[in-house]
């Protein structure tokens, strides 16, 4: 016999929000290269169409939040684009560019929400850095 699944107690969520993930298609999947801020380097897998934030947290490598659940309010998925890939992303938006105000590490020329990041095709072997701390 199978016991039922109990609810994960609210102490234990990262976040009140929670994050919609999008299913995968293997066929779309990207490879993403992330440096933790202690310089440890992970690949990470990743689905056109995924936020890079998604793809991160999916992956299990610390250093994103994203305590907004991805709705760019909250500047804890601060993560730093390799600078010669900077022209594979859109422009920030507005809100983007006022929240990385307010990130907890210095502002980088690179610096981006990992939330408002939507990959695509062409962020494939995109290149990230993780700053030492979001709050």
């Amino acid at each position: 016999p199978t016991s039922p699944r109990r609810p994960v107690p609210k102490s234990h969520r990262w976040s009140s929000r929670p994050l919609v993930c999008t299913p995968i298609d293997w066929k779309k999947m990207l490879l993403i290269h992330v440096t933790t801020a202690q310089g440890a380097s992970h690949e990470v897998t990743a689905n056109e169409g995924q936020t890079l934030l998604e793809a991160v947290l999916t992956s299990g490598v610390d250093g994103l939040l994203g305590e907004c659940g991805g709705c760019c309010s909250c500047a804890t998925c601060h993560c730093m684009i390799d600078e010669a890939q900077l022209a594979l992303l859109p422009v920030p938006d507005s809100s983007e560019g006022q929240m990385l105000d307010f990130v907890a590490t210095e502002r980088m020329p690179g610096s981006r929400l990992a939330c408002q990041i939507k990959l695509q095709a062409q962020h494939q072997g995109l290149k990230l850095t993780l700053p030492e701390r979001q709050f």
